[in-house]
């Protein structure tokens, strides 16, 4: 199937559920829905990425049924951002636009923080049960480096700090460090990724629905090109640098840098 056919079919699925909705009494808002269209092309090294939308020009026109008007759908690269579930994604899995979303959140609780003037207790309170679940709602889809997730929070530990009655200039070891072990308890947020994305996977791979499946493919695919007798996720020391950045590398990451590993049954091994 090429492209243009791909279109093709868009644009009668689309037109179909246009049509459904009105019969209803519905209304689909022409004007506010956009498409891509995703075409894998490989060079020499058998590495993949996703066509711009420039080499893709297609044309999508629906027929609106409450004024008989053609309206143009807007076509958007694979490299553009859109909100889905309070995420800012993209097909080609570029996070710049969540980061900057990410961290003006921050900066939004840091200046609440920084007006807090209640017990120690109270701020762990709101750092576990609003700051920490809040911030980290879309971290298991992304691919945040630490050193990334570091410059995102540091206005809010450096407010958390100041409400605990520490220096904002405190060594991040001892910031980060658990209290049960003389640190001071404030959350990193890459745990919270890490753990949330080994969730997301194993959620996904035993439920066994299309997402499990699709996501099975990919690991399945990621194997077959790192080319090892082993599962990348189960034995993180070895260094696979050729292998393009993704979300399984991300993953698999950080199991190393926590010094754990997943198991996963009947994945694919050369």
């Amino acid at each position: 199937t090429n492209t243009s056919d791909l279109a093709a079919k868009l644009k009668h699925a689309c037109q179909w559920w246009e049509k459904l909705l009105f019969a209803s009494g519905g209304k689909l808002e022409l004007e506010k829905c956009f498409f891509y269209i995703l075409h894998w092309t490989f060079d020499e090294e058998g590495a993949p990425s996703l066509a711009p939308m420039s080499a893709l020009p297609h044309r999508i026109i629906i027929k609106s049924s409450e004024t008989g008007d053609n309206i143009e759908i807007n076509q958007r690269d694979c490299k553009d951002s859109h909100k889905t579930l309070g995420s800012m994604a993209n097909p080609s899995g570029i996070f710049t636009d969540e980061a900057k979303k990410l961290s003006d959140k921050n900066k939004g609780f840091a200046a609440k923080f920084n007006q807090l003037s209640t017990s120690s207790e109270n701020v762990y309170t709101l750092q576990n049960s609003f700051y920490v679940p809040s911030m980290g709602y879309t971290l298991p889809t992304n691919q945040f480096s630490m050193a990334e997730l570091d410059k995102i929070q540091q206005p809010s530990v450096a407010a958390l700090l100041h409400a605990l009655g520490y220096s904002k200039k405190t060594p991040r070891a001892m910031a980060f460090g658990p209290d049960d072990d003389g640190g001071i308890g404030i959350r990193h947020l890459l745990p919270e990724q890490g753990t949330g994305s080994s969730l997301l996977l194993l959620g996904y791979l035993r439920a066994d629905s299309f997402s499990g499946k699709y996501a099975r493919t990919a690991l399945n695919w990621l194997q077959l090109w790192a080319g090892q007798p082993f599962s990348i996720l189960e034995d993180t020391k070895t260094l696979l640098s050729y292998l393009t950045a993704n979300w399984f590398t991300f993953l698999r990451s950080f199991l190393l840098l926590s010094r754990l590993h997943l198991h996963i049954h009947d994945i694919y091994i050369v």
